[in-house]
């Protein structure tokens, strides 16, 4: 242990007072939820998302909203699975990726990209999963052909010329 007297930072200070008040917000719920009278499990990594947004957003650590929006979408997506199935547990997911970008531009006021990759990605299958048997039975049908589109628009961008921008 450190016996010497530091001078702490007070954004040090605060990000450790506000780790610490997650943390036992965590185990409160952990040991007295079942004195509860509603079942926080089925909710608990939702719980844990939002604990993990209002740490980064509080200590002003940026990094915590991404376990934050990651957490908040898987946690919404398994409430929501039993009731609406898969294509809304991956929608969800889609956002809780999404909900990354945002909150660090609203907290921060920084955008990121990376996150809205994924939750493309995401999105997409869970569309089609909504849309339907009929549209993955075309998708199946067409997945021999995709090299040959990839090629046709990579013989696109090389014989034509870019637009002038305005």
């Amino acid at each position: 242990m450190n016996d010497s007297p530091e001078k702490i930072s007070a954004s040090a200070l605060h990000a450790r007072r506000s780790a610490a008040t997650v943390l036992l917000l965590v185990a409160g719920f952990a040991l007295f939820g079942k004195y509860l009278p509603f079942a926080w499990r089925d909710g608990a990594l939702l719980l844990l998302g939002c604990g993990f947004i209002v740490w980064g957003a509080v200590g002003r650590v940026a990094a915590l909203l991404i376990p934050g929006g990651i957490l908040v979408g898987i946690g919404t997506g398994a409430l929501l699975r039993p009731e609406h199935g898969n294509a809304v547990f991956l929608l969800a997911m889609a956002g809780g990726f999404a909900l990354i970008s945002v909150l660090t531009y609203v907290f921060f006021q920084k955008w990121v990209r990376w996150p809205v990759y994924p939750a493309g990605g995401l999105a997409f299958a869970g569309a089609i999963q909504l849309a339907g048997s009929g549209l993955r039975q075309w998708l199946r049908d067409f997945a021999p052909f995709w090299p040959y589109a990839l090629i046709a628009i990579a013989l696109y961008l090389l014989f034509t010329k870019p637009r002038a921008k305005s």
